[in-house]
């Protein structure tokens, strides 16, 4: 299988991580199973540490995939590009992108009421009474 390159913009990423972003594993654990199974190499040594810093000029191989881990260039092409939601377009700006508080939706009053009730049905007679022993 030939090189897949793979640019970081940060100083490092976890390897169960790099394992998702390569395509070699369907989430971040299923790139820790890969790496727990015993079959992932960095730079030649075994590596059994799911969150591993693999850092720009190293080498991860996975069974027949080999991933060498470069610098990204500022303004350059990027090789591998995360997916965009619809949610999430480049034209939004980072305010709209931020979390707003918000309330909970107001249940209905009928809904509480007849759910108290069965509630009620349900508990025992003891229940939420005080109960005192008498001295002996």
């Amino acid at each position: 299988m030939p090189t897949i390159k793979i640019p970081i913009t940060t100083e490092h990423i976890e390897l169960n991580q790099l394992l998702k972003l390569a395509g070699l594993a369907a989430s971040g654990g299923g790139g820790k199973a890969l790496v727990a199974a015993g079959g992932v190499t960095v730079d030649g040594v075994a590596e059994l540490r799911k969150t591993a810093k693999i850092r720009a000029g190293q080498v991860v191989k996975c069974g027949e995939a080999h991933i060498r881990v470069v610098a990204a260039v500022p303004g350059g092409e990027v090789a591998v590009a995360p997916a965009v939601s619809a949610k999430s377009s480049a034209k939004s700006s980072p305010k709209s992108r931020t979390k707003s508080p918000t309330k909970s939706p107001a249940k209905s009053p009928t809904k509480n009421a007849a759910t108290n009730a069965v509630n009620q049905a349900r508990r025992p007679a003891w229940a939420g009474k005080t109960i005192r022993r008498s001295a002996k």
